[in-house]
């Protein structure tokens, strides 16, 4: 009987880019991961301009190569918080930095994010 050998990865987001924000004063966004927030790590937003780059060095573990990787990019306002869109990519082998774009619903906002894929 042959076993199939899973090869465990994680991500890292590296940083992520402004090039279009929603609110005419900025931003106060934050990363969700499988259903939590992961970024900023240490404050419950980050307010981001257009022209804004932010480092990040968030690393999360991914099941297994070959699942697909969905991040959501959440905007906090006062009494709410609404979704401006996700970022989305295949996570097929070690490598990078790449860079993905957001895929968003609305034209308001327009983010990119650079991460890696690391063993």
């Amino acid at each position: 009987m042959t076993m199939k050998v899973v090869m465990k990865v994680s991500f890292k987001l590296r940083s992520l880019k402004c090039l279009l924000n929603s609110e005419y004063q900025g931003d106060e966004i934050y990363v969700r991961y499988n259903g939590r927030k992961i970024w900023p790590e240490d404050k419950k937003w980050h307010r981001m301009v257009e022209g804004e780059e932010v480092t990040m060095d968030v690393k999360q573990p991914v099941v297994k190569m070959g699942d697909k990787v969905e991040l959501e990019l959440w905007e906090c306002d006062f009494l709410s918080h609404s979704k401006l869109g996700n970022f989305t990519f295949l996570m097929d082998s070690r490598g990078g930095p790449f860079t993905v774009d957001m895929l968003s619903n609305d034209k308001k906002a327009k983010y990119s994010l650079v991460w890696e894929a690391i063993g």
